[in-house]
């Protein structure tokens, strides 16, 4: 069975909070990044195909090349964007599960909001609730959780 708690951090030193605020920082830029390539492709099917009828009865093949997927979106990004240098360097220094995690929750907003249950995916601000994930084994004492900082 599997458990979730909603809790709220108090970081015991500097290093920690320095660590937590980095990968919320990573997920919110990577989000965004994706969200902002998946409008871009969505208006040029938009402009190329006003008529969302005729879209829909095009093959396969040619209504895939206006949806990108978080797996390809991440191919793209480390061999397109971290290649190029237009990658700030601090983004390695968080965990790759938050990498991963950013582009999976964005495609899943995009799938909701594609099906309807959903409002269009807005951009992440700083000021917004915001979450982390991490890799490894999180502890659960008494009165202290243990991440896998």
């Amino acid at each position: 069975m599997t458990r979730s708690y909603k809790t709220k951090l108090h970081v015991a030193n500097d290093a920690q909070n320095d660590f937590l605020v980095l990968c919320m920082a990573v997920k919110r830029k990577l989000y965004n990044l994706y969200r902002s390539v998946q409008f871009g492709l969505l208006e040029t099917r938009k402009r190329l195909y006003p008529d969302y009828e005729a879209f829909k009865e095009l093959p396969k093949e040619t209504r895939n090349q206006f949806y990108i997927s978080a797996a390809e979106f991440e191919k793209v990004f480390n061999h397109v964007i971290r290649v190029s240098g237009s990658y700030p360097a601090w983004w390695d220094k968080a965990p790759q599960k938050t990498r991963k995690q950013a582009f999976r929750d964005a495609e899943r907003a995009f799938q909701n909001y594609f099906k309807g249950l959903a409002e269009e995916p807005r951009f992440k601000g700083y000021r917004a609730r915001q979450a982390a994930y991490f890799s490894g084994s999180i502890r659960v004492q008494r009165d202290r959780i243990r991440l896998p900082l």
